[in-house]
This record gives C-alpha cells, sequence and structure tokens, in this order.
C-alpha cells in the first residue's frame, strides 16, 4: 500500500481567516480534532481531522486504524448502502486490513498485552470510514517519545512496508509535506494525545495550500 498525496495552492480572499476556515470546517456532530497553531505572523496551519495518532492516560495506550473511506449519502437508504458498499469492498477492506495490522504489530512491541477491536464504520458529517480501535499497556521502559517514533506514520497516511512505501513517494510525490499528515497533540503530566494532521491547509500571507492523500493498494 502507498497514500501518494497532492498539494493544491490557491489565493485567499482578503476577509478569510485561519479562524474562519477552522471554524467553517468545524461541527458539533463531529468527533474530530480540531487546532490551529501559528508560529509566526502571517503562518497559520489548521486542521479538522478524525485520525487519532494515539491517546494515552498512565500506561494504557489507545490507538485507532482508519482506512476505507465513502462519501455520505442523501438519504438514509442512500446512506446504508454506501456503509454496506464500503464494508464488503475487497480494495477497502485490505487497506484497513494493512493499517489493522501494522499498527498491532507495533503496539505488541511496546506493550506488555494488547486488544483490538473488531471492524466498524466510522460515520463523520461528509465521510465514512472502516475503523477498528487498538489499545495496550505500556511496558515500563517505553516512553511518549517512543511511541510517537514507532506508530508515525502508520500506513493511512505513508504506505506498508513502510521503506518501500517511503522510496515511492520520495520519488513521485513533488512537495515537501511540511506538517501535513505530521503528529499534532499534546504532553500532560499523565497524559497525552496525538493526532495525525490531515484534512489541512497552510495559511502563508496570502496562499492557501490544501493537502489530500489517496491509499492506492494492488
Amino acid at each position: 500500500k502507498v497514500v501518494i498525496a497532492r498539494r493544491t495552492s490557491t489565493t485567499a480572499d482578503s476577509l478569510l481567516t485561519p479562524t474562519d476556515l477552522l471554524a467553517f470546517m468545524s461541527r458539533k456532530d463531529d468527533r474530530s480534532f480540531r487546532f490551529m497553531f501559528q508560529p509566526r505572523p502571517g503562518v497559520a496551519f489548521v486542521s479538522v481531522t478524525p485520525e487519532r495518532l494515539f491517546s494515552l492516560t498512565g500506561h494504557n495506550v489507545h490507538t485507532e486504524a482508519i482506512a476505507g473511506t465513502r462519501r455520505r449519502g442523501k438519504s438514509p437508504k442512500e446512506d446504508q448502502q454506501l456503509r454496506q458498499e464500503l464494508s464488503a469492498s475487497t480494495k477497502d477492506v485490505l487497506e484497513h486490513q494493512i493499517v489493522h495490522e501494522s499498527i498491532a504489530s507495533t503496539l505488541s512491541s511496546l506493550c506488555t498485552e494488547t486488544k483490538s477491536s473488531t471492524t466498524t464504520v466510522l460515520c463523520l458529517p461528509a465521510v465514512q470510514h472502516l475503523m477498528s480501535r487498538l489499545s495496550g499497556s505500556l511496558s515500563p521502559s517505553v516512553g511518549i517519545a517512543d511511541l510517537i517514533q514507532a506508530l508515525h506514520p502508520t500506513p493511512a497516511v505513508g504506505g506498508y512496508p513502510t521503506e518501500i512505501a517511503h522510496h515511492f513517494l520520495a520519488l513521485h510525490e513533488k512537495f515537501d509535506r511540511g506538517w501535513y499528515a505530521a503528529p499534532v497533540g499534546f504532553i500532560g503530566r499523565e497524559e497525552a494525545t496525538f493526532a495525525v494532521a490531515i484534512r489541512s491547509a497552510l495559511f502563508h500571507d496570502d496562499t492557501v495550500s490544501l493537502y489530500t492523500g489517496n491509499g492506492v493498494v494492488h
């Protein structure tokens, strides 16, 4: 599997601010992570991402495999048909399985015990995804930095096998991803949460760059 991305840049309306875009993208019925940061004047990065890299409370770590996508239907009947189509799709099931197995293998190497859920469909306002949850109890010697280094990038934004996929991207993606698909989160005294910065946009003065990615399998 490889996840190839593209960047589309356009000139922003002079009245559009990063906070406006973040508010426009945000909905109360969306469980996604929302964030914006501004490292310097004129530059801002915003994201409304459904993808959790991990959440950590004490030694308990929780993460998710999200891959495989359909739009939402315009009616309940069409929505259900699209959900069934997604769950039965050979391509999407394989794409999700690759992500799930890779994360499960990584967690097994970091945890004393692990467990995972069956695959369900995550329904967001505009799209729906195949999703499974994974969790574990971290080994005493494993820290937050180890988790980030081991889990990022997952095959949901890079590919698998990792080295081969990244070599392909280095040859064929004609731009630097920058913050796109990077881990963004917080570290507290006894907890940490990191999301994966997809569904994102970069403001640079009057230019806005939008990022999208697509999972490709055999």
